[in-house]
Order: C-alpha cells, then structure tokens, then sequence
C-alpha cells in the first residue's frame, strides 16, 4: 500500500451571523494517491448541537457524525491529493440524525444498551464519573462480552476508546484488554492489553487471541503511571505491512506518557476482522468504542498564518495601535489601548483586520490660578460628568461640573486667597491695662505690617503671617503722663488743693506753691499716669476769736495788744507762724494765758467756777471762732434757784417759831432744800455750758 499524507489546517474558528457558526479548516493530502473512505475527527472550539451540524469539503456536503457537542467526526470517501476547504457549521434551521454508521465502522457510547453478547463473564451498563459506560465486571480473562462491528473490516484499522480503572480495584485481575476478532469459530484477533499493578505501575502490551486464549506480546515492562480514578484513552492500531504490528497508546486524565512498540507475529494474520471484544481483569469501565480505516503515514498538520490588527478610533478614525500575529489555528487577540475599551477579535486567515475602539476614559486639565500658576490633571469617562472640587492650603476651595464631550479638556480656574481677622489689644505696658481693640484683616500666609497707636502713646509696628483667624496683645508705652498732685496741709493734713498736669515721660522737678504756704519742691519720674502728694506749710495763721460776755466786759490780749470786748464781740487775730499767747483778762474774768502755736484746738482756763471758750487754730480756713462765756459769781438763774430753797426752808424755821410745826420738820427742810440746791445747779451748768 503507497504512502499517504494529509494535513487538516484550521482557517476560520467561527463566523457569526444569525446564530450561525463556522468554521474553515484546509484538508491537505500530501500522498500523491486518492484516500478511500478517509476518516478524521475535528475538535470544535466551541459546543454545538449535534443534530445542528453540517460538513461540507470542496462545497459538498460529506457524512459526519458529532461524538459529544465538541467532537466532529468527518468521512470523505474519496480524498484526492492537494488541498481541501473543509467547512463546519451549525444551522439551527435544520435537523440532522446524528448516525454513527455513516462515517465509522464501529461506535458504542454506551446511552443505549443493545448487541452485546456475554462469554463466561459480566458486561453491563452503569455510570461512572457522570458519564454512561459499560462494565467489564465478574470473572477474570477469557470472560466478556462481544459486539458485531457495522461492517467487517481488514487491515489497516483503528480502535480507541476511553477507559476508567478505579484505584485499587482487581488486583487478582489486574489487566484491561480490548481488541477485535475474526468470524472464525475459534475466534482469533488482536487487541491492546494494560496491566494495572498493586504497586502503582503498569505494563503494556499486544493481547493476541487464538481461539480465545490469550498471549501477551509486552511493549513495556513496569512503568509508574497512574491510570486510575480518571478516564483515559487508547488508540489501538493494526497495520499489515511486513507482516508487523504497530501499536501505541495514548494516555488522558492522570496518565503521564504515551507508548509506542512494533512486534513480529510470525503467521498470525486474521484477514478479517468482524468482531469487538471487551476482554480482560475486572472492574473496570468502558466510555465509548470506535474502529476506523487506518492509512499509514496519515496526519493533521497546521500552517502558520500572519494577521496584521489595526485598531482605529470609532469617532475619529486615527490609528490607534497595529500589531502583527501569527498563528497555526484561529486566534484571539484582544486589543487594549489606553483610555480606551478592549475589544477582542478573532484572527483565521492572513489580512488586516481593522477593529474600531471606543473610547472610554477623557481627561480634563485644569489651569489653577493662585500665587503661581498649577496645572491639574483629572480623569472620567468620556462624554460622562465629572464633578472636581479644587483645593488649595490658605484659598477657597472651588467646585465645577464638567461635561468631558472632548477626549481632552481645558480650563482655567482661578482661587481666592483666604483673609483672616487680626483682633489686636492694645494694652499700656506700665500698668497693664487695656487702651483699645482694633481689628484687621490679612491674606493667608501673607506677610503684613500693621503700625499701632494711641493717643499719648508711642506706636508700635507689628509683622504677622496669618494662617487662621487670631488675637494678639500689643503693649504700647505712653508718651504724655496725666500726673495728679495732691497738696495737704501739713498741720491739719487736710486737702488745701489738687492739681492736674500732663507731663513727657521721664524725670520732672515741680514747684508747688500755695498762698500762705511755703513753696515745697517735688522730684518725680513719670511712667504712667499717677499721683502724688505734697505737703505745704502754713506761713501765716490768721485766728478769730468769737467770744460772748454775759455782762461785764473782757480785755483779750496778744503778743502786747489788747482788745477791748464789752458784752459779746469779735477779735480778729494774725498769729505768725511760731505762734504766741493770747491772753483774756476782764471784769469777772480771771487772767488766762494760752500758747497759740501750730494751729489746733486751745482752751482757755479762767478761775475755778468759770467757763471760758475754746480757741480753734487751723491753717487751712482763714477764720476761726471761739465762742465762750465769760461770767462771774451767779447767774440769775442760779439766784432765782438759791432764793426759792432758802424761802423754803424759811418758811419751815418760822412754822416751828409759830407753833405750826416741830423742830424736826425744819431739820428734815433745811437737809431738802441743800440737796435740791446742790442738784439744781448742777443741772444747771450741765445745760448751759459750752
């Protein structure tokens, strides 16, 4: 048999239209020979509906049959060499039988249970791993069951399927065996044999069959694979050619690798196979079985394919990003460019593929006028809004809504400097009390200078960078004193006057002067309004003397001066500082010296019996009266007082001389009558003296 050579090439993964799909592959056959009834499987990127799917080489539509919703098996009946366009596409307008017996010459998935024939052993159907299967179950090789392929078949021919093996289970029957067998009676065949040992490892080998007995041809002698706990699949392939089997397996699931191995079998070639056996150890379970025509040397191949992906803007139609890809089946390359949204497209032939983007995102920048110039950069999506809120340290914070219909967007935004108020207290630095309270106001972190004053006072000059409101006390120091000088007399040390005077800060010499009074001179240091007091001296001391003479007349004498006085008169008196004496002398008046000195109260003594005035000297007041009483003997009260009680007591001696009365009443009158005399003249002084 010639040599054959055919490349299946993937061009399109899907065109979508309609809920249609697609897909373009190229079917190369290298061989320079026609192919009969040449058979391949397909695996679809994407699932499909079985009954959905068309195959169509060339524009014919060839059998196919869908082994699960992404498996498409294709059967061309006669491939002639060079390239083919195979299309696979789904119409949901349609209704196709899926049929395995138009493509391959065996098919059992097991959904449905029918023409399996038991031998000495168990096969059933169950579920295993979510998946329908058969069971290969009780007694241990040669036990089974067969099944009738669709059609005999010779060499060369395929068998796979997918196989499970539960970790641990039948070790006294370790071995899966799987094969085909003639229509003689004896049934003789070939198949493949994996031997699951209780150490882990496996050995894998030809299962050949004569008359039903079994000999092991092994490929591979203990191999620590695990092909348990998973599905795995195997592919069974018989050749004729030199009388020489070739057979490989490949291993899914858990499996690690696949083998491969050639044997020479002498005479044992079985021209026909009619049967498929599931032979072997137990349990173990069975997923689906396929046999296919086999042509040697056949393969899939790829064709690496360049695309170039250029991606424009939607709105503007500028070249955003161009890529080259390259690629063996359909790809998808997503483009992804700043600012803008990624959108994917798919890449199955070479050309250009123009992709338009959209844009996403916009950006605003925003000019900040303040002490300098700033610019500011903010992001949104385009044609949507952005509200910015412009904040600054010392400025009023600004905020402005922006409709970002550009990719790029300018303003300038300007922001005000903050102003904050300056309560300033002036306060006196001398005597610490407040002057006054101004206020001002100055910018944020601006340096001012503000000059204080007051009135009296030197200004002062301050220099303040603000930063939030605030209060600060300036002390100012006083230029004009109010001075107050209190003048007192230095006798009395009552208040002859207070006078007020304003003078320059500093040392002062004052003169105060008072008429009557001897200057005084005061030293003083003005620093703050104050007062201080002086005493002055009286120079000259001016004395009157008001004195009351019941009867008679008086003589007041003074440094050698006399003073006539008859009855009740007034003496004026100039007493010099240093004093003198005054002398009062007259009828009825004893002589009565006294010193007249500093000024004070003087009293003037008479003789025992007789009231003189007071003499009052005071510096401050140019008069002054003495009132007093001078008088001798009795007054005529006294007299009226005497004469009654001497009457009384009269009366009581000349009632006794008469008879009327006793002696003792005269003693009892006369002791009365002393005592009322004593008393009424007692109460007498006591009311009329001074």
């Amino acid at each position: 048999m010639g040599s054959y050579h055919v490349v299946l090439i993937l061009i399109i993964a899907a065109i979508v239209s309609h809920q249609v799909l697609a897909w373009e592959y190229e079917l190369v056959n290298s061989n320079q020979a026609t192919l009969k009834d040449y058979v391949t499987k397909v695996a679809l990127p994407t699932t499909v509906v079985p009954e959905q799917v068309i195959a169509v080489l060339d524009g014919t539509t060839i059998p196919r049959f869908v082994q699960d919703s992404r498996t498409v098996w294709i059967k061309v009946s006669s491939l002639a060499p060079g390239t083919h366009t195979l299309t696979i596409k789904t119409d949901p307008t349609v209704s196709i039988q899926n049929n395995p017996t138009t493509v391959l010459i065996f098919y059992d998935d097991f959904r449905t249970w029918s023409g399996w024939v038991q031998l000495s052993g168990s096969v059933y159907r169950t579920v295993i791993g979510g998946e329908p299967a058969m069971c290969k179950d009780s007694l241990c090789d040669p036990n089974g069951g067969v099944k009738r392929l669709f059609t005999p078949v010779s060499y060369p021919v395929v068998v796979e399927g997918g196989v499970w093996r539960n970790y641990g289970a039948g070790y006294d029957c370790p071995c899966d065996r799987i094969g085909l067998l003639d229509n003689t009676v004896g049934r003789h065949g070939y198949g493949y044999g994996i031997c699951h040992r209780s150490n882990g490892g496996i050995n894998v080998f030809v299962d050949v069959r004569t008359g039903w007995s079994a000999r092991q041809y092994e490929i591979t002698s203990s191999i620590r694979d695990y092909y348990t706990n998973s599905w795995y699949t195997f592919t069974f392939i018989i050749t004729s050619s030199a009388r020489l089997f070739d057979k490989y397996v490949v291993i899914v699931g858990n499996a690690k690798s696949s083998y491969t191995g050639t044997i020479g079998q002498g005479s044992y070639i079985y021209p026909t196979l009619s049967y498929i056996y599931v032979f072997g150890g137990r349990p173990y379970f069975v997923r689906y079985l396929a046999v296919y025509r086999y042509y040697p040397s056949v393969y899939v191949g790829t064709v690496t394919k360049t695309a170039t992906i250029v991606g424009i803007d939607a709105k503007y139609s500028t070249l955003l990003t161009d890529t080259t890809v390259t690629f063996t089946s359909p790809t998808t390359v997503t483009l992804s460019v700043k600012d803008y949204k990624p959108e994917t497209v798919v890449a199955s032939s070479e050309g250009t593929y123009t992709v338009e983007l959209v844009r996403s995102v916009a950006y605003l920048v925003l000019i900040i006028e303040h002490t300098t110039s700033e610019v500011r950069t903010y992001s949104g999506d385009y044609m949507g809004t952005l509200v910015v809120t412009l904040s600054k340290e010392g400025f009023y914070p600004v905020t402005r809504t922006y409709s970002l219909t550009k990719y790029t967007l300018t303003d300038t935004v300007p922001l005000t400097r903050k102003t904050y108020q300056l309560v300033v207290i002036l306060t006196d630095v001398d005597v610490k009390t407040t002057i006054s309270k101004t206020t001002a106001r100055a910018p944020h972190s601006v340096v001012k200078t503000i000059t204080l004053s007051a009135p009296s006072y030197a200004p002062e000059t301050i220099t303040v960078v603000m930063t939030a409101p605030s209060t600060t006390t300036v002390g100012l120091t006083k230029t004009l004193i109010d001075y107050e000088v209190i003048v007192v007399d230095y006798d009395e040390g009552s208040i002859v006057k207070t006078v007020r005077t304003t003078l320059s800060r500093g040392t002062h010499t004052l003169v105060v002067s008072e008429p009557s009074y001897s200057p005084a001179t005061l030293e003083l240091t003005a620093t703050a309004d104050s007062h201080t007091t002086v005493t002055l001296t009286k120079s000259i001391t001016t004395v009157v003397i008001k004195i009351t003479v019941p009867r008679g007349v008086g003589v007041l004498y003074y440094s050698g001066e006399s003073y006539s006085i008859t009855g009740e008169g007034t003496v004026t008196i100039t007493v010099e500082r240093g004093g003198g004496e005054v002398v009062v002398d007259g009828d009825y008046v004893y002589p009565t010296t006294v010193r007249v000195g500093f000024g004070g109260t003087y009293t003037l003594s008479v003789a025992e019996g007789v009231k003189f005035g007071v003499v009052t000297v005071k510096e401050e007041t140019p008069i002054e009266e003495v009132t007093g009483f001078l008088y001798r003997g009795l007054s005529v009260v006294k007299l009226f007082v005497i004469a009654v009680v001497v009457g009384w007591v009269f009366a009581g001696v000349a009632g006794v001389v008469a008879g009327k009365a006793e002696g003792r009443t005269v003693v009892r009158r006369v002791l009365l009558g002393f005592l009322l005399a004593v008393l009424l003249l007692k109460l007498i002084d006591f009311i009329v003296a001074p």
